[in-house]
């Protein structure tokens, strides 16, 4: 929405501006074992002696949106993109990054958290929006994508992998 709002409507003369004009996403490694075990426990007792426990499988496959204390994140950030709102193309917003996270304590490795924050560069005081964990929860939350099993970690000890982002097909303004 923003990128045909520029298209269509900002001068190309360079006078214009977009706010924000810069966004940076991030991933880190979460302990949350007990929210997991109770989300998915929650199909065992749904009631009317129906037995649900058949979801659980298909639970850990969706990613959750819900606001995460900072104190359950277990390991430094990385920033997988960064995307400048004046230039990039809506296909550069499908993408594939690596990340390298590594433990910051002993703990349960339970899954991903991602956030994004939002900067105003072109404001003569630069400010930041930031939906992470670390700051003020906002409407938009944090992501967390869960692993199948819950792995034991020790400070020091490092994450690497690679997270796919795509547009929803059915919804443009999904991922």
């Amino acid at each position: 929405t923003v990128l045909y709002a520029r298209d269509k409507w900002l001068v190309k003369d360079g006078s214009g501006i977009i706010l924000p004009d810069t966004v940076h996403m991030y991933v880190g490694a979460l302990e949350d074992a007990d929210y997991k075990q109770r989300k998915l426990n929650f199909w065992h007792g749904v009631g009317y002696d129906i037995d649900m426990t058949c979801i659980k499988p298909s639970v850990l496959c969706e990613p959750l949106i819900d606001v995460c204390d900072s104190k359950y994140i277990i390991s430094n950030n990385c920033k997988i993109q960064e995307i400048d709102l004046y230039t990039v193309k809506v296909e550069e917003l499908d993408f594939t990054a690596q990340y390298a996270l590594e433990f910051t304590r002993n703990d349960t490795f339970s899954g991903l958290i991602g956030w994004f924050d939002t900067i105003f560069k072109k404001l003569p005081n630069q400010i930041t929006l930031s939906t992470s964990p670390y700051t003020k929860p906002t409407h938009w939350k944090q992501t967390t994508f869960y692993h199948e099993k819950d792995i034991s970690v020790s400070q020091g000890d490092t994450l690497k992998g690679s997270i796919a982002l795509r547009k929803a097909q059915k919804n443009h303004r999904e991922i």
